[in-house]
């Protein structure tokens, strides 16, 4: 049990260094990138509460 306890943190620490490594390799930032903005989001139907109690769907989840 020791055995595999080891090996799976081991590999799971392998796993996260070479998931870092190629995550900071695309770092690189546009130089046509410009600060700030809006994002507009749109939805085919009308919300159907904004009652959190409530609205327990997709959508309305996604909203509160």
């Amino acid at each position: 049990m020791k055995n595999f306890l080891t090996s799976t943190v081991a590999v799971s620490a392998l796993a996260l260094m070479l998931g870092m490594t190629s995550a900071r390799a695309e770092d690189a930032v546009d130089p046509n990138a410009r600060q700030g903005g809006a994002i507009t989001i749109t939805y085919k139907d009308d919300v159907a509460t904004l009652d959190p109690a409530i609205g327990y769907d997709w959508q309305n989840w996604s909203m509160t």
